[in-house]
């Protein structure tokens, strides 16, 4: 198991993603982020590194599925299925597992 052996303080104007580049720096652990750290650049870029990472994905953002998967029975997820993900303007172009799971209040939530 791996704990946080640095921490950084910052103002709330400054952007969540800003700090990628400070606190993803070891490929043995995985990295969990809000929707906040979402940077479909550099998240291509940590897959090319091969880091691992889970992060909520934006309502707004453009999937196109590459395959889905099918799953058993009694799976907690709705869906799992290969995509490319980002924005009308700035596309990954890493192909992403994206999750659909429902939350604890029931909430269907898409994860990459």
């Amino acid at each position: 198991m791996s704990y946080p052996e640095k921490a950084v303080l910052t103002t709330e104007k400054e952007h969540d993603r800003n700090q990628l580049g400070v606190r993803v720096d070891d490929k043995e652990c995985m990295y969990v982020f809000d929707p906040g750290y979402l940077d479909y650049v550099r998240f291509d870029r940590m897959t090319d590194d091969g880091y691992f990472f889970l992060s909520r994905l934006r309502k707004n953002a453009v999937i196109r599925e590459i395959e889905s998967f099918k799953l058993p029975e009694d799976s907690a997820d709705l869906s799992v299925q290969m995509m490319l993900i980002g924005t009308t303007q700035n596309r990954a172009e890493n192909y992403f597992r994206l999750l659909r799971v429902v939350d604890s209040k029931g909430n269907e939530i898409d994860l990459i």
